[in-house]
């Protein structure tokens, strides 16, 4: 997969990004397929704190939720979905 065209971004500013990451020892670089491709893989200490990460965010996403209200929650996320559907059909109209 290209990387940076995914996240819609020029290769320099992905490795920018990726640096503090591959410094750190979160990510490791390695060559890819051919001579003009890499390849970037989390490392396990990446992966500790990924874990990590995830859990806190559970933790705090529960309070928000908890403090915000399940149900207001509820009808955010659906609306939120309501609002990715239209855009997604403005969109594909406009592309045509």
């Amino acid at each position: 997969m290209h990387v940076a065209k995914e996240l819609e971004m020029d290769r320099s500013s992905l490795y920018r990004a990726l640096h503090p990451m591959v410094r750190d020892g979160w990510v490791e670089i390695g060559t890819g397929l051919d001579a003009r491709s890499l390849t970037a893989v989390i490392s396990s200490k990446g992966n500790r704190l990924l874990r990590k990460a995830g859990q806190r965010w559970e933790e705090v996403q529960t309070k928000v939720v908890e403090k915000f209200g399940r149900p207001e929650w509820a009808a955010f996320v659906a609306s939120l979905q309501k609002l990715r559907t239209c855009a997604e059909a403005v969109t594909r109209n406009n592309k045509g």
